[in-house]
């Protein structure tokens, strides 16, 4: 073939789709299908479920709005407000301005402040989607979504609960 088109360089054929290890293209062999390697879909875009209980545009995984990261956000939380109180206090010596060190404080305040927020924020949606996945557990239905707006669980396909 003039232009190497389903050529393997070496002066073979190959059909078009194959790789140079022996396999079709999403065969599962050396990277191939996704699905196989990464049974979660955490490499994949979750599609948009819409609530069927008030319409909303998009619900969320249960595991999701059921995961709290508060360790983990209070963690950065501190690293930015130390480095803000750091970089107030490093500048104000370094370009004589005293009244820097007083805005990276207050800056770090500030960061430790919505980080706690933040915190909060997360373990109420948590505990609001508990409540809710247990509301649709006690009519039967085995939840997979949970939706932020109007605070219900439910499972895609079954009908709303009236």
């Amino acid at each position: 073939m003039a232009n190497g088109a389903g050529s393997d360089g070496a002066g073979g054929d190959r059909a078009v789709g194959e790789r140079a290890g022996g396999g079709r293209a999403g065969s599962g062999k050396a990277g191939g299908d996704q699905a196989e390697h990464d049974p979660l879909g955490l490499g994949k875009p979750v599609e948009a479920v819409p609530c069927p209980h008030c319409g909303a545009p998009t619900t969320v995984l249960i595991g999701r709005a059921l995961e709290t990261s508060g360790c983990t956000h209070f963690a950065e939380g501190a690293v930015f407000a130390f480095g803000a109180g750091a970089a107030g206090k490093y500048y104000a010596e370094e370009k004589g301005w005293p009244w820097l060190t007083a805005v990276g404080v207050l800056v770090g305040v500030l960061i430790l402040a919505v980080t706690i927020w933040v915190i909060r924020d997360a373990n109420r949606t948590a505990a609001r989607a508990r409540v809710a996945v247990d509301r649709t557990r006690a009519k039967g239905v085995a939840a997979t979504h949970y939706c932020g707006a109007c605070r219900e669980a439910s499972a895609p396909g079954a009908p709303a609960p009236s």
